[in-house]
């Protein structure tokens, strides 16, 4: 059985063959937003997928270059992405904070030092869901060859972008709160 990250591999070579490389670029492309994978752990995975049979890697050999090793999902491959698929998801994966822990100890610190922060955030996020709002155009017109894809990407993209209004709101409201605790009583 793969790991999360051997499903997202998976998830990935559904798309299209592609080399360790392609991957990474794919990804860097795409769900980078909400997941990450490297070149330490995108080799080692390839290779366990190989070795349970998932994928299956054949060689391009290019007259003066390095040969490239490119992955395709098997049939077992297959299998086991929509096996995977199939099964609920009900984890929350903690995440670290440290704007949140600061605020948690806010105590310790004025408000003007931590309003900066806060706005610092907020600022992340406008640029993000810009970032995303652009995206959403570039996926709706620009991409016919995944356009059974595309409504799938869009709904992560969706995600992304109710995020970002959220931590704005969020960011307004706290600011707004720590502005009030400055003001003398």
């Amino acid at each position: 059985m793969p790991s999360q990250h051997g499903y997202a591999l998976l998830g990935m070579l559904s798309l299209h063959p592609m080399s360790g490389y392609d991957l990474k670029e794919l990804i860097d492309r795409s769900i980078r937003y909400f997941w990450k994978e490297g070149y330490g752990q995108i080799y080692p995975t390839l290779k366990a997928l190989e070795a349970e049979s998932l994928v299956m890697r054949e060689v391009e050999h290019h007259a003066g270059r390095p040969d490239r090793f490119v992955y395709h999902l098997t049939e077992q491959g297959w299998e086991a992405l929509r096996a995977w698929l199939m099964q609920p998801t009900f984890t929350i994966t903690p995440t670290r904070h440290e704007l949140l822990l600061k605020l948690y100890f806010g105590r310790h610190a004025s408000a003007a030092t931590l309003l900066p922060q806060v706005e610092q955030y907020r600022a992340i996020h406008e640029h993000l869901l810009q970032q995303y709002n652009a995206i959403e155009g570039h996926l709706l017109h620009d991409h016919p060859e995944y356009a059974a894809d595309v409504p799938y990407w869009v709904l992560t993209l969706h995600h992304g972008q109710q995020i970002c209004r959220a931590m704005i709101l969020w960011c307004d409201e706290t600011a707004q709160m720590l502005r009030a605790s400055q003001d003398p009583a």
